[in-house]
């Protein structure tokens, strides 16, 4: 269900509009304001105290009509959403727990264009390449995402990235996808079509700043949701390039000995 307010929050509305207090209040301030005041011309008006008043009431009367917004919406908005997606919160079960074999066929062949965009060495490209899958645990509030690449550089474990299901904060893990030292922060969103959105934001160790932002866009494909299509999108801050590639996977309850 879309959060748009419920039958409630329309009478709550409708209350709100046909308010006679306020509308009277509101031509009262404007016939005033014309009375009282002379006004020359946009920049005199505009000084007036009649007229910082009524634009304060107005302010005041468009919030409370603006339709509530939770958790649940992204935060700054996502960067690759398709036209007006609507977000719901994040169901309890979103059926991504287990293991996700990597469909070599349709998912994007190497280079993989995010990693040519961000200039990833020949080491991060290699390991890239080398997942056999992606590996969900999820519970009512937590899901963590785990990756183990066949070739990982000397002294790398697995990959893990962790996010609150009930988006009330946002995750921190000590790892970056391409590698280097930093940080990266997380956050999962739904969309009312069945689409489950993750957004990482990449941050260098010892700074603020967002290197790279990735969003995957991730759907279930068949009656029985074991196919898993994930539309992977980057934007690079600083550049401003973005890159897009897919991955396939095909579900398995459990994960192949030494895949995770």
């Amino acid at each position: 269900m879309v959060h748009s307010g419920g039958p409630g929050m329309s009478r709550k509305i409708s209350r709100r509009t046909s308010s006679a207090r306020k509308w009277v209040s509101l031509r009262r301030m404007g016939s005033s304001a014309y009375s009282d005041a002379e006004w020359f011309d946009a920049l005199s008006s505009a000084g007036s105290d009649d007229h910082h008043a009524m634009l304060a009431e107005v302010e005041s009367m468009v919030k409370e009509l603006a339709p509530p917004t939770g958790p649940w919406v992204p935060d700054p908005p996502l960067s690759f959403a398709v036209p007006n997606m609507q977000y719901v919160p994040v169901p309890d079960k979103l059926g991504l727990a287990g293991w996700w074999e990597k469909d070599d066929d349709r998912t994007t062949p190497p280079p993989l264009p995010i990693d040519v965009m961000l200039k990833a060495g020949w080491m991060v490209q290699k390991s890239h390449n080398s997942i056999p899958g992606v590996f969900f645990e999820e519970t009512d509030r937590d899901l963590t995402m785990m990756v183990k690449p066949r070739f990982v550089p000397p002294g790398f474990p697995r990959y893990q990235e962790y996010y609150d299901k009930s988006q009330q904060e946002e995750r921190t893990w000590a790892l970056r996808r391409d590698l280097k030292t930093g940080r990266s922060y997380g956050r999962i969103f739904a969309a009312a079509d069945g689409t489950i959105i993750f957004r990482s934001m990449t941050r260098p160790m010892f700074s603020n700043d967002v290197d790279y932002i990735v969003e995957e866009y991730m759907r279930f494909e068949g009656p029985e949701k074991k196919v898993l299509v994930t539309r992977q999108c980057c934007l690079e801050v600083k550049s401003g390039k973005h890159a897009l590639q897919f991955l396939v996977g095909q579900h398995w309850d459990t994960p192949p000995r030494g895949s995770i």
